[in-house]
């Protein structure tokens, strides 16, 4: 595996994972966290932290801090646009499938890493129960995602 660029992947990666886990901690925060989001929290927080120890051992580049105070501005904004709406349920279904998006991406990482998986810098990671993790995960979430589309789309 070429760490330099692997190294770039993981960061990517890492910034949409981190993404997921805040927008994921705002709804909750906002009191709008059913039983199953804490869970998907907590698995989600344990997945970062995997993608973070991927990244230590790997040329992973330091993002400038230009560029990380702009994708927090972005966040932030959408944040705000989206507690804004003032439709509740178009909100959770937009941050659903958010949140599905992001489960997805996750899963396209640990897919890719398989094909590499005898790399001594990842074989002691379980890529395969976090690859059934993310696919339990992108399930639970399809079911939320379509109550939400009906409750947003039905009326």
């Amino acid at each position: 595996m070429n760490a330099s660029t692997t190294g770039l992947y993981l960061n990517d990666h890492m910034l949409g994972a981190r993404t997921v886990v805040e927008l994921v901690a705002h709804r909750i925060e906002r009191g709008d966290g059913p039983a199953w989001l804490q869970q998907f929290h907590a698995e989600l927080q344990r997945d970062l932290g995997v993608v973070e120890q991927l990244a230590g051992r790997f040329e992973t580049p330091k993002a400038p801090k230009q560029a990380v105070g702009w994708v927090a501005e972005k966040v932030a904004q959408l944040k705000l646009k989206v507690d804004a709406m003032a439709d509740e349920t178009i909100r959770d279904l937009l941050e659903l499938e958010l949140m599905r998006t992001g489960v997805e991406g996750k899963a396209c990482l640990w897919r890719s890493l398989l094909d590499f998986a005898d790399d001594p810098r990842i074989a002691d990671i379980d890529l395969t129960a976090l690859i059934d993790r993310a696919a339990a995960q992108a399930d639970e979430l399809e079911v939320h995602r379509r109550e939400s589309a009906r409750a947003a789309l039905g009326g």
